[in-house]
């Protein structure tokens, strides 16, 4: 079975009228509050996933209690997949659906439609906590790269089918 993946690559270039020097600043920690569509989780085969998946977190070094979840659902080359990934940091791109807490984690969904045979919708909200990159130059001569969101965590990428069979895994755990 062929696995098509995407890689997402960004590019730092210098330009000659400009001197190069990355900073970090205090303004890289910003975040942005708000609240999303508080669901609740329905299918006790996907719960069951999920709480595997904080239990083999917890085991890893970069594991807290402040490690949230993506929960992503796409089709690829006509397979419905869903990728879960563990985050310590989640910028707001637009796809957010709702969220859940599970175990003390915040657990967000991200798509274009929510799957109601995993979830139920509730009328409670769930209040998410977003990092706000603050890309910017700073004064005429320097650069500030800002940190993006830190991909070296886990993710699980599954059938969705109702059996949620792991069709591939990655993980920096150690």
């Amino acid at each position: 079975m062929m696995r098509n993946f995407t890689l997402i690559m960004i590019f730092v270039i210098q330009l000659p009228t400009v001197p190069f020097c990355a900073t970090i600043e205090s303004t890289l920690n910003k975040s942005e509050n708000d609240s999303l569509l508080m669901v609740e989780l329905v299918n006790e085969v996907f719960l069951k996933f999920l709480e595997n998946a904080i239990e083999s977190e917890k085991k890893c070094n970069y594991y807290s209690q402040e490690l949230m979840f993506t929960i992503f659902f796409q089709t690829i080359d006509s397979q419905k997949t869903i990728q879960v990934e563990s985050v310590k940091d989640v910028m707001k791109l637009g796809n957010e659906l709702a969220g859940f807490n599970l175990n003390e984690h915040v657990f967000l969904i991200l798509g274009e439609s929510l799957e109601e045979s995993i979830f139920k919708k509730t009328n409670s909200k769930i209040n998410v906590v977003f990092f706000e990159p603050s890309n910017k130059i700073q004064r005429s001569s320097e650069i500030v790269l800002d940190v993006i969101e830190d991909d070296s965590f886990s993710v699980w990428v599954l059938e969705n089918n109702g059996k949620f069979n792991v069709i591939d895994s990655f993980s920096y755990c150690k």
